[in-house]
């Protein structure tokens, strides 16, 4: 092979690259368009009260998904795709309307962006002598959480803006509008194209003004954390996007959302130190674990130390999680009452319980309790 033959063919290679908006920071990108715009066709769905799986509701994503492939002059394909991240031959940067998509509709990386700046607070909150103002930015990060997903269920709101889309759905039946996007999917975007292009542009500014306001909120809400903290907090939000373009596309593959620690706490007898602690086995651990099934005491025993171990473990973790200091004195003791005085309340409801066959138990576990 000649090497003006060899070049020849990376060429070809290097254009059918480009072109396939698959790969690359093209496929990000590509991945981002189309996310935003599942996002759209949710909230029109949803504004109009049409089920994801109703013809009505596949309608609606048909439609607008041809109306954001094609030419809004023509009708055709391929000129002015806004799916395409190499829209009108401008492979280095995306086109207005590309761009008004993803900053009005690409709310699940704005809310990856905030979980992520929360790991990073959580990751210093054991660590922190004064946890009041990461307590603090914490609410405001889960607020602004909140407000964005308060706006994408919000059906009442964008309703009012979106009724020449209802009119389109009701006063055409849906057969003909399936009969149309699969037979001429082209007039029927240049029939509606102005209505679908002024419903865009409203609910997208809608969903920008917002998006602007909390991204304030967001610089707000850093500005609360001790000034060791913001530059650190403040990079983490800078370098996010250079995460997201590794993670998004394997997130997107494998239908996952968000990558979302999870910390499993465990609530077993053996964790357990002040009530209900003990070094034998279950009451009715014998005949293969299945004594207490013939023997009401014994059943009755270790339901009641199963209350008391879970009670202990939920106290503890509900007052170490919300402490200043986990560690301290003060912390330890308030533990150790607060645990006490569930398990008396336990004890004296087991007690009083007719036909209870654990008072030997009761009185030795309170001896115990002193």
């Amino acid at each position: 092979m000649t090497r003006a033959r060899l070049n020849d063919l990376q060429q070809q290679a290097n254009e059918k690259l480009i072109a396939n908006s698959l790969s690359g920071y093209a496929g990000y990108v590509g991945i981002k368009l189309r996310t935003a715009a599942d996002l759209y066709c949710e909230v029109l769905c949803r504004a109009i009260n049409a089920p994801y799986d109703s013809r009505h509701a596949f309608s609606v994503r048909s439609l607008i998904r041809h109306w954001l492939e094609t030419d809004r002059g023509s009708g055709e394909l391929g000129s002015e795709n806004v799916l395409n991240p190499h829209v009108s031959g401008q492979a280095d940067k995306l086109a207005d309307s590309q761009i008004q998509l993803l900053r009005a509709f690409d709310i699940p990386f704005r809310l990856c962006r905030v979980r992520a700046l929360v790991r990073f607070i959580n990751i210093r909150y054991d660590k922190a002598t004064d946890r009041r103002p990461l307590d603090t930015n914490k609410r405001l990060l889960a607020d602004i959480v909140h407000k964005y997903e308060a706006t994408l269920d919000d059906p009442e709101t964008d309703r009012a803006w979106i009724d020449a889309v209802t009119r389109i759905m009701i006063d055409t039946p849906v057969e003909n509008i399936l009969n149309a996007l699969i037979g001429d999917p082209a007039t029927l975007v240049r029939e509606h194209g102005a209505v679908l292009d002024d419903v865009f542009h409203t609910l997208s500014s809608r969903f920008i003004d917002i998006g602007t306001e909390l991204n304030d909120r967001l610089s707000e809400a850093i500005m609360t954390l001790p000034e060791e903290m913001r530059y650190d907090a403040a990079r983490e939000l800078v370098v996010f996007p250079f995460h997201d373009i590794s993670l998004f596309p394997l997130m997107d593959a494998a239908g996952i959302s968000d990558l979302i620690k999870i910390d499993t706490l465990r609530i077993s007898p053996y964790d357990a130190e002040i009530a209900g602690k003990r070094s034998e086995p279950l009451e009715s651990a014998g005949m293969g674990a299945f004594e207490g099934f013939l023997d009401r005491e014994l059943r009755q025993i270790d339901l009641l130390y199963g209350r008391l171990n879970g009670a202990e473990r939920i106290i503890e973790i509900m007052i170490k999680s919300a402490a200043e200091n986990p560690k301290s004195a003060a912390i330890e003791d308030l533990r150790r009452r607060y645990t006490r005085l569930a398990a008396e309340q336990i004890l004296a409801e087991t007690d009083d319980r007719p036909e209870s066959r654990t008072g030997k138990a009761i009185t030795r576990i309170r001896a115990e309790l002193g």
